[in-house]
């Protein structure tokens, strides 16, 4: 089955019919990455956690954070967004990442 679709030509105002195609709108799926920041004002230092869906504790420091990301990396995850919040004293506690990849086409593996 083809599609056809009208091009206008806006120098004469005519139009032709075509046999292109559009391309299948890409889907995607999500994943969101909670982030606790634990600054101590005192000491000018951070401590981070990630918490990690499935497990019971938060993993801890910046290499868990970093270690964790690039498994969701080689995954296919890719991150689009990071969003913080904060106390309020202005002080970032918490950031989300918000991951995306491609959405496995599931018609293609019961073929």
């Amino acid at each position: 089955m083809s599609s056809r679709g009208v091009l206008l030509d806006r120098g004469g105002g005519t139009a032709k019919m075509t046999n292109e195609r559009k391309a299948p709108a890409m889907k995607w799926e999500y994943r969101f990455l909670e982030i606790e920041i634990h600054l101590s004002p005192v000491l000018k230092m951070a401590r981070w956690g990630v918490h990690v869906p499935g497990e019971r504790r938060p993993r801890d420091g910046m290499d868990s954070v970093e270690s964790y990301t690039a498994e969701l990396g080689a995954e296919g995850w890719e991150l689009v967004n990071v969003a913080s919040g904060s106390n309020r004293d202005g002080i970032i506690t918490k950031a989300v990442m918000f991951f995306k990849r491609p959405l496995a086409d599931r018609s293609a593996a019961t073929s």
